[in-house]
């Protein structure tokens, strides 16, 4: 069985026929809310609205308890469109961090300029608060960022990535998921459960649940036959296909993104360097940054190289400004060398050295072992807890002494990785992964008894 396995290994890993995405995605069914039309004006033109900052300290202008009397629909030249206006502020939380606050934003006018509509908003109406005017075209794409304050931002009713997709949707779906955590106050809650940077990068990618799309496809294609012509190691390779598989599957390795969960920062790259921790991630996004077409643009990459929970609303949409500049370069020949030639130096050097290094128990003749190697390094690259890789290595390391099967091996690793907090506060999330793992890894003992 044991050269079953390895075999299996090899051949999935080896040619160019291989098939790199990851297993089917299950597609939500897309709804569309009814919202109130052209009455939402009337709504926010009333004495009583309830928007913005609220002179009673009323909740019911945050956007959890308003969501769906708070969409405004506007005529594009006939085409009726919905926005959903949005007032976002933060404060100081946690360690450092900041907390988010999305609230409706009081709109106080809309006129037609050109093909696009100009909107005023104000953080409150009695008495009047901070103001801003808001350039809008007709996907809903802030146009004037710049100018807004930090503190408004507007959410088109569909996804620039496929028309198909319905942000709303998605966003009343995750409104309805909510809860708190363990421990958490309603107040720490409401501001975490819709971050800013969620709304920013994870409707627009993440949940972009149709794939594979042509460009994210070919972006992939191109690293695949990049990867296949430069390494021939099947572990290697296995590696590779296990690192797309949990970490860029579903985007395009050479873009930005946010993990949205836990502390993460902004990422990019087939294994995702996150620049707000990563020092090779920040060396990279230098690079990138330094390019010809990017650096006046990005005059001060570090500004971003923190935790995104430790963002301002202002470094927010500074970042969102940029996004579309930074993927460009990103996605130009000499972006996808770059990031190429990086990611292939970390397969082949700084991942498997490190990891062999820190498990010399391992035998590299033994399958099973080079199976256990490959998860440790899917593990080292998604957490930077010190203390949990250290608690993993001793598990393998029983395993190895031991000579455990690989069924023992699974239902251990898969015991301890569901301890984690990542785990515990998205157990689907985790779940899911440990089945792309195994699949990668072990597709021959997904048959066998548990």
């Amino acid at each position: 069985m044991l050269r079953l396995i390895l075999m299996g290994l090899v051949l999935m890993c080896l040619g160019h026929a291989v098939v790199w995405a990851r297993p089917p995605i299950d597609i939500a069914e897309l709804r569309r809310l009814d919202g109130v039309g052209a009455r939402a004006w009337e709504k926010f033109r009333a004495p009583d609205t309830r928007c913005g900052i609220h002179r009673d300290g009323s909740a019911e202008t945050k956007i959890y308890n308003n969501f769906d009397n708070a969409i405004l629909t506007l005529d594009f030249s006939g085409v009726r469109r919905r926005i959903l206006p949005l007032m976002i502020t933060d404060k100081q939380g946690e360690e450092n961090t900041l907390k988010h606050k999305v609230r409706v934003a009081c709109v106080l006018s809309f006129v037609r300029s050109g093909a696009d509509y100009l909107l005023q908003m104000t953080t409150r109406i009695e008495p009047p608060g901070v103001s801003a005017v808001l350039r809008i075209d007709a996907e809903g794409r802030v146009l004037n960022l710049a100018g807004n304050a930090g503190l408004f931002y507007v959410v088109g009713e569909n996804s620039r990535g496929n028309r198909a997709i319905d942000r709303f949707h998605f966003l009343r779906g995750r409104l309805a998921r909510f809860t708190c955590r363990l421990g958490e106050t309603g107040q720490d809650c409401e501001y975490q459960f819709l971050n800013y940077s969620e709304r920013v990068f994870s409707d627009e990618i993440r949940h972009q649940a149709f794939w594979p799309d042509a460009s994210r496809r070919s972006h992939h294609d191109t690293l695949n036959a990049a990867i296949t012509a430069r390494i021939s190691d099947p572990v290697t390779l296995a590696l590779h296909r296990l690192i797309i598989a949990n970490e860029s599957a579903t985007i395009s390795p050479f873009q930005i993104w946010d993990a949205v969960l836990g502390d993460s920062g902004i990422s990019f790259g087939p294994h995702q360097w996150d620049i707000g921790i990563n020092a090779d991630g920040q060396r990279i996004f230098r690079k990138i940054a330094a390019m010809p077409s990017l650096n006046a643009r990005l005059p001060n990459p570090s500004r971003y190289f923190k935790s995104v929970r430790r963002f301002s609303t202002g470094d927010l949409q500074s970042l969102l400004m940029i996004a579309d500049d930074v993927n460009a370069a990103l996605q130009s020949p000499d972006g996808q060398d770059v990031i190429t030639r990086e990611y292939i130096k970390w397969l082949e050097t700084d991942a498997l050295t490190r990891a062999r290094a820190s498990l010399p128990f391992l035998d590299a003749g033994n399958p099973i072992h080079q199976i256990m190697l490959l998860y440790y390094v899917d593990v080292d690259n998604q957490y930077g807890a010190e203390d949990f890789k250290a608690s993993l290595r001793g598990i393998l390391q029983g395993f190895a002494a031991s000579g455990a099967s690989l069924q023992e091996i699974r239902k251990g690793l898969d015991a301890h990785m569901m301890t984690t907090p990542f785990a515990i506060s998205y157990p689907d999330k985790a779940a899911a992964r440990l089945e792309r793992t195994w699949h990668i890894l072990a597709p021959g003992m997904m048959a066998l008894p548990q």
